[in-house]
């Protein structure tokens, strides 16, 4: 034991960081959002009777004092993280509903769209960057390499509102708005979520395809590579049972 640091010191070196880190952002969005941006655009309320045309200063006050915003700062933060250290989110001020119940409804839409557009973009970016390192130096390499500089540049929002800009001048198309679960209507699903899903997929699938296509080629000059094939292998063996395999780590990683 002579010479080596006790587990839980350096578990507490590793975590206690995270918990600053993490109040740290707390004080940050709690300030940014109850103190900079009703600087500028005004407060929760003012947003609530704004869509009403105007309100009675008296009742703007009324509202503000139900839900603690005449308080100091400090003590609304002090409100706020209790709460979120119990549990307790807190209310939407439009629709009344609580923050946990909205979460729970819309996170695993969230997750399964995160998930298949990352499905997409490792689906696209594989293929492509075994076909760019296959082809190095020739037009499919620059073709693939031009196309995963431009999905990592691009922002995914923009090409959103162009395809969908575009879609509807020119073909009279929109995609639907009212979400619809796969054992509910499977085909209104698959359209509500395709787009979305390989949109997500196409800025992270540039990235990929540039680690892919740079350690298939580191792969493809070791020596073992080599060997494999004086050894007599057929090249899709030693593509798809070699280099392939031990190129695809980082990209697990």
């Amino acid at each position: 034991m002579t010479g080596r640091t006790p587990h839980g010191a350096y578990v507490a070196r590793r975590v206690l960081p995270g918990f600053v880190t993490i109040w740290l952002v707390t004080v940050m969005l709690f300030t940014g959002l109850r103190v900079v941006v009703p600087l500028f655009v005004g407060d929760v309320v003012d947003a609530m009777v704004a869509e009403y045309g105007g309100g009675d200063p008296e009742r703007m006050d009324a509202i503000r004092e139900e839900y603690g915003l005449s308080e100091s700062i400090p003590l609304q933060y002090a409100k706020w993280i209790g709460g979120l250290l119990r549990g307790n989110l807190g209310e939407s001020l439009f629709n009344g509903r609580s923050v946990a119940s909205e979460m729970k409804y819309r996170l695993p839409v969230s997750l399964k769209l995160g998930l298949i557009g990352l499905a997409s973009g490792v689906l696209t970016a594989v293929p492509m960057g075994i076909v760019a390192a296959l082809a190095q130096d020739r037009w499919p390499d620059y073709m693939l390499r031009v196309f995963a500089v431009g999905t990592s540049a691009v922002p995914g929002f923009w090409v959103a509102v162009i395809i969908i800009t575009l879609a509807s001048m020119w073909w009279h198309w929109a995609p639907p708005i009212d979400y619809a679960e796969l054992h509910e209507d499977p085909i209104k699903h698959l359209k509500i979520i395709a787009m979305p899903a390989l949109l997500i997929g196409l800025n992270p699938s540039g990235g990929l395809l540039r680690i892919m296509r740079a350690q298939m080629l580191e792969v493809l000059r070791q020596d073992y590579i080599r060997t494999a094939r004086a050894e007599g292998l057929g090249e899709r063996t030693v593509l798809f049972k070699h280099a392939l395999r031990n190129s695809l780590i980082p990209i697990v990683t």
